[in-house]
């Protein structure tokens, strides 16, 4: 029997996982095998899982009421056909295109009930993740008999094994780690390969102390040069993200002499190696005399023209989810600022996924006095009291969205910029960053700055 002619029932758990569901099945489509099928458990995802799943014909979609880990793997199995059961979560990506191959050859000996392999940790995974990972899965491939460790973030079973011995239904975790003990006390045997990897950002572990992890990671990089392995899979770099625009106009946008700021932004754009399309949330007439060199489509704008910023943009990001668009990640950008670097657009882009992050922002870097008054206690109060050097004081940040902000698209269906965690501000002190284009005042000052430069 030759692995081109084996059918594979691959087990995907999901619910909330837009940001990584479509990579994990397009690194699943390259493999060296085609036989197989991907069936989805989702546990009421909220977000674009499902739909973005359903882009793929392989996939078919199970959806349970809540999530218990044991269930959720035996709900997906039963709705599945294939010989041999390939579990995998959905925010693991294989690592190279004999994945399947490699993991279910194992299964071929009688007395083998499961496989796991190994897991890699990317580039943004948390120091404790790193460590686990590296600790836990080596590299010499090992056969268990009396070892019940198992692990089905990477793993496969037999069918004819699960009918008799399926996983816990009511257990609300390990429940790889009871199913490996029930079967090795049976006489059979697990077996770890190292050759079938995975990146999984995820560790098996948690510590809180971040200094000591971050040493024990040193120690095992320092003895062992292999686990260098410290990267991001092809599915993940920005060249292979789908990277969109949201640029909301409500008015005609004021002209600085010669200066154009829309052309000016649709410039900044072009020069972008990784943005796919933009989405212009305004009325067609706003774009009439623009000459846009860029791939672009017209939302166009709510009827209800009483809506903040954070409502248009869950509008815009709703409106191209019915038309199955399901960005990666979206850049928010307002025309009334003008002053971007070159390469702005770029940078931002490769420090979120590079970094792992939901939101990057640029932050005007200001250290004024700042004053505050209290009306209840009819009294002012200033961050800092004393006459200090600007290096004692503590800079304040000024967000500049306008001028550029990525964010996964979550936040903006939370009608939201920033997340409260794994956000960067790019910090600037240049004053012309922080100008905007809103009126006329305004835009004769940033007229005759553009006449001096």
């Amino acid at each position: 029997m030759t692995t081109n002619i084996i059918k594979v029932s691959i087990i995907i758990r999901t619910i909330n996982e837009e940001s990584w569901i479509g990579k994990c099945i397009s690194a699943i489509k390259k493999q060296s095998i085609s036989n197989y099928e991907i069936i989805i458990v989702d546990s009421g995802s909220t977000d674009s899982t499902i739909q973005i799943a359903q882009l793929f014909k392989e996939v078919k979609v199970v959806k349970i009421n809540k999530y218990l880990p044991g269930f959720a793997l035996n709900e997906g199995i039963k709705q599945s056909v294939g010989k041999y059961i390939v579990m995998l979560s959905a925010h693991c990506i294989p690592c190279n295109e004999n994945w399947i191959e490699i993991l279910i050859s194992n299964l071929f000996e009688d007395n083998v009930a499961g496989v796991y392999g190994k897991q890699l940790p990317v580039a943004f995974s948390d120091p404790r993740d790193v460590r686990d990972l590296y600790i836990t899965f080596g590299d010499d491939k090992r056969v268990q008999k009396k070892d019940s460790f198992f692990h089905n973030a990477n793993s496969a079973i037999k069918r004819s094994i699960w009918v008799s011995h399926p996983f816990k239904n009511e257990v609300t975790n390990i429940e790889d780690r009871i199913w490996g003990k029930e079967v090795t006390e049976l006489g059979f045997n697990i077996i770890y390969e190292p050759n079938a990897p995975v990146y999984h950002y995820h560790g098996i572990h948690q510590s809180d102390n971040i200094e000591r992890v971050e040493n024990t990671i040193n120690i095992i990089k320092s003895i062992d040069k292999k686990q260098q392995l410290y990267q991001l899979p092809d599915e993940l770099l920005p060249e292979n993200c789908n990277i969109i625009t949201f640029i909301p106009i409500k008015h005609d946008i004021l002209e600085i002499g010669n200066y154009d700021p829309l052309k000016l932004l649709v410039n900044t754009i072009s020069e972008s190696k990784y943005i796919s399309t933009n989405y212009f949330l305004c009325d067609k007439s706003i774009l009439k005399n623009t000459d846009i060199n860029i791939a672009y489509n017209i939302l166009g704008r709510p009827k209800d023209e009483n809506y903040s910023l954070g409502e248009l943009l869950k509008w815009g990001l709703e409106k191209i989810n019915l038309n199955k668009v399901f960005p990666d990640y979206i850049i928010y950008l307002n025309p009334e600022y003008i002053f971007r670097s070159k390469g702005y657009l770029d940078m931002i882009i490769n420090e979120i996924i590079i970094k792992g992050l939901d939101s990057v922002f640029t932050g005007y870097r200001d250290y004024s006095d700042y004053w505050f008054h209290s009306e209840e206690k009819n009294q002012y109060a200033s961050v800092n009291t004393k006459l200090l050097s600007r290096d004692e004081k503590f800079p304040f940040y000024k967000s500049l969205f306008g001028l550029g902000t990525i964010v996964k698209p979550k936040l903006i269906r939370n009608k939201t910029l920033v997340s409260d965690q794994n956000v960067e501000i790019i910090y600037t002190d240049n004053v012309k960053r922080t100008l905007r284009v809103n009126n006329k005042n305004t835009a004769e000052i940033i007229g005759r700055l553009n006449e001096k430069d």
